[in-house]
């Protein structure tokens, strides 16, 4: 708007010259030049201070609000008691204030500072770069950072803060849940497809994901919750995920799948409900199962297997060793030495017998119920009244027996002779001599 001139005196000081009708004296010119001058400078001024506001540099034609300031360079100040200072500012919202360049303060008791920030929310307030407060009561910082859910902050560069509550800082990161917190680079608190149906996840790191209710994901890579239905799953180390309710991953690239299960070590998986993995490349598949070791498989409910390259094939069986033979069963010891060569040497079924593969050392008292028997051959031999199945040296070990069996027979005979010999028989030294030979 353009404004006018002031008044110039054309003399500074008026001489007495009196006319013949009416004297016209020096203080009298000065007192009417006073007023004129008086007019013309409060006209001039007007479009300066307003009645209502103050206008240096307001943009032409722009409306001009209540109280209102612009100062600056094409600066508007719309709204009542609104304050646009700097180079093309906008502040439109009743009681905003716009400073910078190009900044716009459109929400009302909103703030717009920097370069190209925008302040929409009632009361909102940007500052920096590019950055949006659009919920309201939120604040955006930094460089690209967008506040945008209901009493938000983002701060940083290109930060993105949309659930309500939500705080997002550092490089490119995403709180989308209600009260959800992200931080560091690229990480995510919340589900993009779900924006508002999880809560106050806290994701941290590098890329990072929080998406279940109350989840946490920390480290590199890392996934804690993967849908609406998963709460408080906690993943932290290396790309690894627990995606289960009450789940938790750690180490390296390791994964907890069922509810309530735990996956730690390297490239574990616990994917039962209530299942453990620990070590490495171990899997826990079914409810309760744990898997210990190294490559070691717990597959069916409440088996436990642990050592190198063991495999639980059993419902609640222990399965323990090196390279086992699946088989059921209470215990398998393994004894194998690869993939391709396994075999069991302890195997222990639900009734409580055992099969053990090679000698047994027994040191000390050994109390034994019911009949032993040695399978050799499906061959039996009776001594004393106990079975015993032999193989091998059978023939030899027999015929020993037998002889064995045969001079104890004849002694027994000797003997009741004796007792009931008789005057003229034998005497007992011809008796002995005789059972001697």
């Amino acid at each position: 708007m353009a404004t006018r001139d002031t008044y110039t005196k054309v003399h500074e000081d008026w001489m007495d010259k009196p006319n013949s009708i009416t004297p016209i004296l020096a203080d009298d010119l000065e007192h009417i030049e006073s007023g004129i001058k008086e007019a013309k400078d409060n006209r001039a001024l007007k479009e300066i201070y307003d009645d209502d506001s103050i206008n240096l540099g307001r943009q032409n034609e722009s409306v001009k609000g209540d109280q209102s300031i612009a100062w600056g360079d094409n600066g508007i100040a719309s709204g009542r008691n609104a304050r646009a200072y700097g180079f093309m500012t906008s502040a439109s919202g009743a009681n905003s204030c716009a400073e910078g360049s190009r900044t716009t303060a459109s929400g009302d008791f909103s703030a717009a500072s920097g370069t190209d920030t925008t302040a929409s929310g009632s009361p909102s307030h940007a500052e920096g770069g590019d950055t949006v407060a659009s919920g309201n009561y939120s604040h955006a910082e930094g460089r690209l950072s967008k506040a945008e859910g209901y009493s938000s902050h983002a701060e940083g560069y290109s930060a993105n803060a949309i659930g309500n509550q939500s705080h997002a800082e550092g490089y490119g990161t995403k709180a989308i849940g209600i009260q959800s917190h992200a931080e560091g680079h690229g990480t995510v608190a919340g589900l993009e497809e779900y924006p508002a149906a999880t809560n106050s996840q806290h994701a941290e790191g590098f890329e990072t994901c929080a998406g279940g209710h109350y989840s946490h994901s920390e480290g590199y890579k890392t996934i804690a919750g993967n849908s609406p239905s998963t709460y408080a799953a906690h993943a932290e180390g290396n790309e690894t995920t627990a995606i289960g309710s009450y789940s938790h991953a750690e180490g390296n690239k390791t994964n907890a799948r069922g509810q309530s299960s735990h996956a730690e070590g390297n490239e574990t998986t616990a994917n039962g409900d209530y299942s453990h993995a620990e070590g490495y490349g171990t899997v826990a598949n079914m409810t309760c199962a744990h898997a210990e070791g190294y490559n070691t498989t717990a597959a069916p409910p409440y088996s436990h297997a642990e050592g190198l390259g063991v495999m639980a094939a059993d419902m609640a069986q222990h399965a323990g060793g090196k390279y086992n033979s699946a088989k059921s069963g209470a215990v398998i010891i393994g004894g194998g030495t690869s993939d391709t060569d396994r075999k069991n040497i302890v195997e222990i079924d639900w009734n409580g017998n055992a099969t053990i593969a090679g000698g047994a050392q027994l040191k000390g008292n050994v109390w034994i119920e019911g009949d032993v028997q040695t399978a050799f051959n499906n061959r039996t031999i009776s001594l004393f009244g106990l079975q015993m199945e032999v193989e091998g040296r059978y023939n030899s070990l027999l015929s020993s027996l037998q002889q064995l069996q045969e001079q104890i027979n004849n002694l027994t005979k000797r003997m009741d002779a004796l007792k009931g010999a008789q005057a003229g028989q034998e005497t007992t030294e011809d008796l002995i001599d005789s059972s001697v030979e």
